[in-house]
């Protein structure tokens, strides 16, 4: 069955890692939705570097199908991530999705909306370097680029609950891998065959 992923897009998103990691899990093979959250035109969002990003929904449109997500992903940008973590939709998901068990991913400075909602507090988290302020109390707060613990990943430990977390848009790329790698295996042939066409450093 394919991995439903959910993508948050505000204003202000830092454009590099929205783009990249909706598009590497769309060549993983995952189906990523990007949920517009209050955008000043509906059309697109406007980024930190001012690009457009075009959104497939609105978060409102989802209040009946959020649950059914396998993947929650809150990419980063400061504005973005501090709107969204003023959101109570945007709260409520991501709460329901972490206290169900499932992937749940921040880059940047998303986990501003960990914070927020509560979640995974005392436990191990990155986030941007510029903003690391804001966590070192609540989190057990690491400095690794990309880190994974129990049910969630910020931009990584493949147990029953993971959490994602990634350092900044630099670290794009590893930290779309780290997720695929929860689902296919560190190196499987899956990950080895999108890796060639995409010439990425040797380091991912």
């Amino acid at each position: 069955m394919t991995k439903k992923v959910l993508q948050f897009l505000a204003d202000g998103n830092e454009e590099v890692g929205t783009l990249i990691s909706a598009n590497v899990l769309s060549r993983g093979g995952y189906e990523v939705t990007v949920a517009a959250v209050g955008l000043n035109d509906s059309r697109w969002a406007v980024g930190s570097k001012g690009q457009k990003t075009v959104p497939t929904t609105t978060i409102e449109m989802l209040a009946e199908t959020a649950h059914s997500f396998d993947i929650i992903l809150v990419p980063g940008g400061v504005v973005a991530s501090r709107y969204l973590a003023s959101r109570q939709d945007v709260l409520e998901i991501v709460r329901r999705h972490y206290d169900a068990g499932k992937l749940s991913t921040f880059l940047c400075a998303g986990p501003y909306v960990a914070k927020a909602a509560g979640i995974h507090i005392g436990k191990k988290l990155t986030s941007n370097p510029f903003v690391e302020a804001d966590f070192v109390k609540d989190y057990n707060y690491q400095q690794d680029r990309v880190v994974v613990d129990g049910n969630m990943v910020t931009s990584l430990q493949a147990l029953p609950f993971v959490y994602l977390y990634s350092r900044g848009p630099g670290t794009a790329f590893e930290f779309s891998f780290a997720i695929l790698e929860l689902d296919y295996g560190k190196g499987s042939e899956k990950i080895e065959k999108m890796k060639p066409g995409m010439v990425l450093p040797p380091s991912i």
